[in-house]
């Protein structure tokens, strides 16, 4: 496909072609001579492309061509540099080329022609000088919309960061080096215009133009992420995870030319939640909406309906980059709470998925509530934790209390222990009927109180309702209803004794 030719009416100049994996470009003076580079465009998506050709002595190495790629060099040839004295009043942008062969040509990088460039093509810029790789990496930090002059007054415009190479520098920045620069928004009818700043420049305002050519359709893009509120704001991907049923999965060679890699239905969540993680990355109007509509309250209630083959490790995988994205954001704090209450620390939606799942999902968990400590202390107290268990953790499925769907009796909990945290404990060890469980929860009682700042808090709690009676109560209880032997009860006796070795056990048989 024809990407750029510039030349004179004799034919001298330089032309670049894209083929398949690579780019061709041909310098023409005296003789020609072509150089292949490689890159890797990826269809349906977005690339930066920049050549940068300099003029260099032969004992120094010759003239040296570099291509960049979204910012990165990732091929550097050794090619002549066309120098002409002529005006090249033959240039072309996307267009279809028919090139003379010369004899001394190496075959294969032989061009007789090319076909039109079929796609999309942003702001063309052209420099007079060959810019520096700082300078072509702050280009592409621009982004792709970015279609103005490189004027120091943009700068707010474009973004409150500092751009790398000085690009909007106003004496050493690239405004002053744009021989051209071309785009869709700028133009009337068939016509656009160059939007370089002709201050200083020697050619008259008018004599760099461009004219649109047959089968060209000048359009504004818009990113989905700007105008999704045109149709009702993030909200609007939330009916898709209730549609799962209705995807099927592509044949082998039904899709079409390629462009876009078919995904199978177990991944179909996933692909809908990076879909809603990519339009609130950076953009706080959507993230407000996000706060404002109970977002992830309501995707924690979709995702109950999601079934459990959807909830896989991809699945998990994009629920991590969509929280990364809100931790990063300017409404963090909110939003991190909501996506850990009604998301991840939500059994409801993660009961039915397989082990390798649920022990990656409370890993991830763990680890940010040890980066930030407040987030335990206020989303993830002992009641909670109890009544997710006394819900959803069980050895035997046929307790009579696993049954996975009553809602939280303490959905959030104090910053210290207090006698509601007793309570909470108490009321657990009543009402489950699961030996197992209630063995793992003293497990994890006895090694919580082992730290000594925590154990004189315990015990004032624990006093403050009858003292060790309680538990002796509760081991009773055990025993009257067979689910523990006076033998077992009497190990559990000692274990509490030495866990416990300032209680008052006076009086107790």
């Amino acid at each position: 496909m024809g990407l750029f030719s510039f030349l004179t009416e004799n034919g001298r100049g330089c032309f670049a072609v894209l083929a398949k994996d690579k780019l061709i470009y041909g310098s023409i003076n005296q003789k020609r001579q072509c150089v292949s580079m490689h890159v890797n465009l990826v269809r349906k998506k977005w690339h930066f492309l920049c050549l940068v050709h300099s003029i260099g002595r032969a004992f120094s190495g010759g003239s040296l061509l570099k291509c960049y790629l979204d910012g990165v060099l990732v091929s550097s040839e050794k090619c002549r540099y066309a120098k002409v004295n002529e005006s090249m009043t033959n240039c072309m942008v996307g267009s279809k080329m028919s090139l003379p062969t010369y004899e001394e040509e190496n075959a294969m990088y032989s061009i007789k022609d090319s076909s039109p460039f079929l796609g999309q093509i942003g702001p063309v810029y052209m420099f007079s000088d060959a810019i520096t790789s700082e300078q072509v990496q702050g280009i592409y930090s621009l982004g792709p919309s970015y279609m103005y002059e490189f004027l120091d007054n943009e700068i707010s415009v474009s973004s409150g960061n500092p751009f790398p190479g000085g690009i909007f520098d106003s004496k050493d920045g690239l405004a002053s080096k744009i021989i051209f620069g071309l785009n869709a928004q700028a133009s009337s009818g068939r016509t656009l215009y160059n939007v370089s700043p002709l201050a200083d420049h020697p050619l008259d305002k008018h004599s760099i133009e461009a004219t649109v050519m047959v089968g060209t359709q000048l359009c504004s893009r818009r990113l989905l992420q700007q105008i999704i509120y045109c149709v009702g704001g993030v909200s609007v991907f939330f009916p898709l995870f209730t549609q799962s049923d209705l995807y099927e999965n592509e044949e082998p060679g039904q899709s079409g030319q390629g462009f876009l890699s078919p995904f199978t239905k177990e991944r179909l969540t996933a692909e809908v939640i990076e879909l809603i993680a990519s339009v609130l990355d950076e953009n706080l109007a959507n993230q407000q909406q996000m706060l404002l509509l109970s977002g992830f309250s309501i995707l924690g209630f979709l995702l109950q309906s999601v079934p459990p083959q959807q909830l896989n490790m991809q699945t998990l995988s994009a629920f991590k980059h969509m929280f990364n994205v809100v931790a990063n954001c300017g409404l963090s704090e909110m939003l991190v709470k909501d996506a850990i209450s009604h998301i991840f620390l939500n059994p409801l939606v993660w009961v039915y998925t397989v082990y390798k799942v649920q022990r990656e999902l409370y890993m991830f968990l763990i680890q940010q509530f040890d980066n930030d400590p407040r987030l335990l202390k206020s989303l993830c107290r002992l009641p909670r934790v109890l009544d997710i268990i006394r819900q959803f953790y069980w050895d035997s499925a046929k307790c009579q209390y696993a049954i996975g769907g009553k809602p939280l009796l303490h959905p959030i909990t104090k910053q210290n222990i207090a006698v509601s945290d007793i309570e909470a404990l108490i009321a657990f060890f009543e009402t489950s009927q699961d030996m197992a469980c209630i063995e793992d929860v003293l497990h994890m009682v006895i090694r919580a109180v082992s730290q000594k700042p925590l154990l004189a808090s315990f015990l004032e709690q624990v006093d403050s309702l009858g003292g060790c009676h309680i538990f002796v109560n509760l081991l009773q209880r055990c025993v009257k209803e067979g689910a523990l032997t006076n033998l077992s009860a009497w190990a559990w006796f000692n274990q509490f004794n030495v866990a416990f070795p300032c209680m008052q056990w006076k009086g107790i048989r």
